[in-house]
């Protein structure tokens, strides 16, 4: 009996459950407190889908956003805009009619998978490069 079924039947624990590990160097950063709450949010979000083997095939849809609570699509724009350009998730697919957009993020190493052109080994760390204060009225090309 492994260890999983074990626990299960003598303590009636589950260990199916998600678990989010932000380190305090992203916690930290310059970049991760000038984020907006909207931005924060959507971050935690997209941790929150991260399986451990699914890095790059993350998406920012409305239709898995509208669950956790994101109801405006301008809202989630923007927030995945602050990510993209502190350097929290990188754009691996961009989307376009039919088809969704696919994010990474860098705190973790890419996954290989065919929907993608990205793979690492190691992971990005891009928000590791302070940006000054992200205005959504700009348009940032980085």
């Amino acid at each position: 009996m492994n260890t999983d079924k074990r626990r299960q039947k003598v303590k009636g624990r589950k260990s199916e459950d998600n678990f989010i590990m932000l380190s305090s160097s992203v916690l930290n950063h310059p970049n991760f407190t000038k984020l907006s709450n909207r931005a924060t949010k959507l971050f935690i979000d997209l941790a929150s889908f991260y399986r451990g083997f699914n890095n790059g095939d993350i998406t920012p849809a409305m239709t898995m956003m509208r669950p956790r609570g994101w109801t405006s699509n301008a809202n989630l724009t923007l927030a995945l805009r602050e990510l993209t350009y502190y350097g929290f998730v990188q754009i691996t697919r961009q989307g376009y009619k039919g088809v969704c957009t696919l994010i990474a993020l860098t705190m973790y190493p890419i996954d290989e998978s065919p929907k993608h052109r990205f793979k690492g080994k190691v992971p990005r760390h891009d928000y590791k490069v302070t940006k000054k204060k992200f205005n959504p009225k700009w348009r940032y090309e980085d």
